[in-house]
């Protein structure tokens, strides 16, 4: 038992090689030996000797010192097996000096070395132990590879800078998971980001977000795919999945919601918020839409506004628009300069342009008819192709389909003057 003991005691006063790590020349720390090491070798030490089990190395968060475990079986020539738990403390100075406590046992110390030698075994240490007597004994420890079940760090997890896909990346199921490749890049999800841009300050959260950038920078993406083929946009933000996922070069977007600005390319300063809001778009710029399936039409239409469900669902090409209410100016095409305010409010209008619309459904059935305003709900809601025409109040001009220049006041009012 006493020899036993001793051989294990002496297992702790290490002059070892510990493969896998920088040159010589870099920093060794506790950090170093970070890991649970499994155990095997023979010995001399007044008889045959085998040594299995494991050694633990829990380094703190500054990598000085750590937390020695473990659990080893001795077996000595003509004995039993003789179990021991090693337990205590460790450090590694600068020059590699490894200092281990074992409390009530032995004060130890040994030296690590590094080596990249080909030759050996990577996560390796390989220890030539020494203690007191002649006695020498001659072990292998590899370090055990996390492949299943769960465990707890008493400190940092310390990764080095991400310069490959082989350097500083959390992997899960082979694939890359975490890095930060780049300055000042965070990439979190499968196959976010990638390891050969150059554009810098990007965020992408999910997988293959941002996945194809290239010089594109100051970028946020969240949720799958977002910015999924951004190349050199800048400044733009995704939030859902497959939000401005085709954008390549659009730059100044902004898109909240799933799918929203999905087809959007090169189009700029566009802001959609709900659930396929803007997700036509491809050149469009400057423009706003707030609420599911919001100008979800609109491909290169410029600077307008869409607030509520639906609102300017079908507007491809017609700009300066502004609707607000659920399905407001929502058959609108290429009519341009509207302003309809109000659920249903210019909702059949297609090619209709400067029409002014304030009221549910008011202006309603108007579909190519100009220069209209109606205030109230249902004012001029009839009216087809009507241009030039004035109503005020509920249901004003609500019989007219397709006179000119009328003007109607007052709730179910008749015209003031009237011209068809």
């Amino acid at each position: 038992m006493r020899t036993a003991m001793s051989v294990m005691v002496g297992l702790l006063v290490m002059v070892g090689v510990l493969i896998g790590l920088p040159p010589a020349e870099a920093q060794v720390n506790s950090c170093s030996l970070n890991g649970v090491y499994i155990l095997s070798g023979l010995g001399e030490a007044a008889g045959f000797l085998e040594v299995v089990g494991n050694l633990s190395f829990s380094p703190n968060g500054a990598c000085t010192s750590g937390t020695l475990g473990g659990a080893v079986t001795i077996r000595h020539q003509g004995a039993a097996p003789t179990p021991f738990t090693p337990s205590g403390t460790y450090s590694v100075d600068s020059s590699g000096m490894v200092t281990a406590n074992v409390p009530g046992v032995i004060d130890l110390v040994g030296f690590l070395a590094l080596v990249t030698s080909p030759d050996e075994v990577a996560n390796s240490i390989h220890l030539v132990v020494t203690f007191t007597g002649p006695q020498v004994l001659a072990l292998t420890a590899t370090r055990e590879a996390l492949t299943a079940g769960s465990f707890t760090l008493s400190g940092d997890l310390n990764l080095p800078a991400t310069t490959s896909a082989m350097a500083g990346v959390l992997t899960l199921n082979g694939e890359p998971f975490l890095h930060a490749f780049g300055t000042a890049n965070t990439f979190l999800g499968a196959g976010a980001g990638n390891f050969t841009m150059t554009g810098n300050v990007n965020t992408a959260t999910g997988a293959d977000a941002l996945s194809h950038n290239t010089t594109g920078s100051d970028n946020t993406a969240t949720g799958q795919a977002a910015l999924f083929s951004n190349t050199t946009g800048g400044d733009n933000t995704a939030t859902g999945e497959e939000a401005l996922a085709a954008n390549t070069t659009g730059s100044d977007n902004t898109a909240t919601g799933q799918a929203a600005l999905f087809s959007n390319t090169t189009g700029g300063n566009n802001t959609a918020t709900g659930e396929e809001a803007l997700a036509a778009n491809t050149t469009g710029t400057a423009n706003t839409a707030t609420g599911r399936d919001a100008l979800s039409g609109n491909t290169t239409g410029g600077n307008n506004t869409a607030t509520g469900v639906a609102a300017l669902f079908s507007n491809t090409t017609g700009s300066t628009n502004t609707a607000t209410g659920g399905g407001a100016l929502s058959s609108n095409t290429t009519g341009s300069t509207n302003t309809a305010t109000g659920g249903g409010a210019l909702d059949h209008n297609t090619t209709g342009f400067s029409n002014t619309a304030t009221g549910r459904s008011a202006l309603s059935s108007n579909t190519t008819g100009g220069n209209n305003t109606a205030t109230g709900e249902g004012a001029l809601a009839d009216n087809t192709t009507g241009t030039g025409n004035i109503a005020l109040g509920f249901n004003a001009g609500i019989a007219l389909t397709s006179g000119d220049n009328n003007i109607y006041i007052g709730s179910n009012g008749g015209a003031l003057t009237e011209s068809g």
